[in-house]
């Protein structure tokens, strides 16, 4: 396709559109969105992103950033910021001005590194994020590289090639990308502050003889990032594995662009709640229920508190015709009973219960249309019972990996339009578990993505991680927001009893 101009108040960049028209049919099918590494441009992605949008039917916009191909230069040098420029400011500017809604990122080298960045900003429009052989860390390797790479400039030959890219603007291009990497003290990203901050889905490849990269840039992108995060190492690739195996690549890439949207997809999950509420005999839904509605409302208000069992026994009196409630009080009792076994030192005689339960929800999830928001809420439930019983037997990895699972579900339940989750919403769960093992500063950070709008619950297990951290005057504050909020018997006692033991100061 023709170049396109998009026109930023400082600066005019140069895109292109790929894929047809018919890509565009489906209002809520993303936009695969390319951003490529530091000394590249349209023309270096070569065929790769024509290819992909080709095999999973989606329109792509590709695009040179500042400074680079044929787009305009800085207005004012980045210095060793223009990463993060790129993804906090120019980024979104560029979404805007090309009219781009729902999005994937999918970014090469720097490329990625800017499309994490810009995930960290927490944007609604985007669905996900595809890195290759990107750097959230500062390795030797990289540095030796970049060093090789600045002698072949100096010597012509590695100049001469770029310029057949960038023109008159090579020296710029070269020179803020050495300067940048091999300045003392230069990170890529603030990884610590920012990874957490990564909720949706991640995909991360990394060639397997990568000269600027080793595998620890997959483990510490797997670690940091709190959303669903799938890591792949190509064999017999260097840094640009997608040019040098595109067999190997475009398939994995395909296999996670479809979990995104098509199975079990936004836009069967919209028009599966759409026609729900447009269902004739609405009027007559047991769920719709006046009692129905004002117990699954005390119920969250007993789990907001604190108040587990309580809320178990709220949701079992309720009409079992009614599918919500029956998923609410199996997905609560389920995380009744696991974390009732995690009191218990992980002790095997106490699973049945909680297993049990757990395949029961299984079956009630089964039992409804494959695409129904129940039965997607009823595997959310199971994930998350499932994660709490590894999480009492501290079984990491194994949570971890139904955490995972359950925050995709959670993620495309959001996007239907389902506000309640059962037994919690991911992250106050999520919190709770990680700090079940011990791991408070990921507690701490899923408690902290939790607590706008929650209840005392949350507040409370913020206040417990900041103690854990010794973070007293945190742990603090966050004790007597818990008390404000409101909290059952017991939680609130050891709440007052923390502040006392704290000395800490009246708010």
């Amino acid at each position: 396709m023709p170049d396109v101009r998009v026109a930023l108040p400082d600066r005019v960049l140069r895109g292109r559109w790929l894929g047809t028209p018919a890509a565009t049919a489906d209002g809520w099918a993303p936009t695969l969105v390319f951003l490529h590494e530091g000394l590249g441009c349209i023309e270096m992605w070569k065929g790769f992103p024509a290819a992909l949008c080709e095999q999973v039917g989606l329109r792509g916009f590709v695009f040179d950033r500042t400074g680079y191909g044929q787009s305009s230069a800085w207005p004012v040098s980045p210095g060793t910021r223009h990463m993060e420029i790129e993804g906090e400011e120019i980024l979104p500017q560029v979404l805007d001005a090309a009219g781009i809604g729902p999005c994937v990122l999918i970014g090469h080298s720097e490329g990625g590194t800017i499309a994490l960045t810009y995930a960290s900003c927490q944007s609604p429009l985007l669905r996900g994020v595809v890195t290759i052989g990107s750097h959230v860390v500062v390795e030797p390797r990289t540095l030796a590289s970049i060093r090789q790479a600045r002698e072949a400039y100096a010597e012509g030959e590695l100049r001469s090639r770029l310029a057949r890219h960038h023109g008159s603007q090579v020296d710029d291009v070269f020179g803020t990308w050495s300067a940048a990497w091999l300045s003392p003290g230069f990170v890529p990203m603030d990884a610590d502050a920012r990874l957490p901050r990564v909720r949706v889905p991640v995909l991360g490849l990394l060639g397997e003889d990568d000269e600027y990269g080793t595998p620890s840039q997959l483990t510490a992108l797997a670690r940091g990032v709190s959303g669903r995060c799938e890591t792949r190492v190509i064999p017999g690739c260097g840094h640009a594995p997608h040019l040098q195996a595109p067999s190997l690549v475009l398939p994995i890439v395909t296999r996670f662009l479809d979990t995104l949207w098509r199975r079990p997809g936004v836009a069967a999950l919209a028009l599966a709640c759409l026609l729900g509420l447009a269902a004739p005999a609405r009027a007559q839904d047991p769920c719709a229920a006046p009692g129905i509605v004002a117990g699954l409302d005390e119920a969250v208000r007993h789990l907001d508190r604190a108040e587990d069992a309580d809320a178990v026994s709220t949701l079992r009196a309720l009409d079992q015709a009614c599918p919500s409630a029956r998923l609410a009080a199996l997905a609560v009792a389920g995380w009744y009973e696991a974390r009732r076994v995690a009191a218990l030192g992980g002790d095997p005689a106490a699973l049945g219960p909680a297993t049990l339960l757990v395949e029961t929800l299984q079956t009630e999830s089964a039992s409804q249309p494959r695409l129904s928001l129940t039965a997607l809420a009823g595997e959310y439930a199971a994930a998350l019972v499932r994660a709490a019983l590894a999480a009492a037997q501290d079984e990491r990895d194994e949570m971890r990996l139904y955490l995972v699972h359950a925050q995709g579900l959670a993620e495309s339940l959001r996007a239907a339009g389902v506000e309640r989750l059962w037994p919690l919403p991911i992250d106050a769960a999520s919190g709770e578990l990680w700090q079940e093992v011990d791991r408070f500063a990921e507690a701490r950070d899923a408690f902290r993505r939790a607590v706008p709008g929650t209840g005392g619950r949350v507040a409370l297990g913020l206040a417990r991680a900041f103690r854990r951290l010794e973070q007293a005057a945190d742990a603090c504050a966050a004790y007597h927001g818990a008390v404000r909020a409101g909290l059952g018997s017991a939680a609130e006692q050891e709440a007052r009893d923390a502040i006392a033991r704290l000395s800490c100061p009246e708010p």
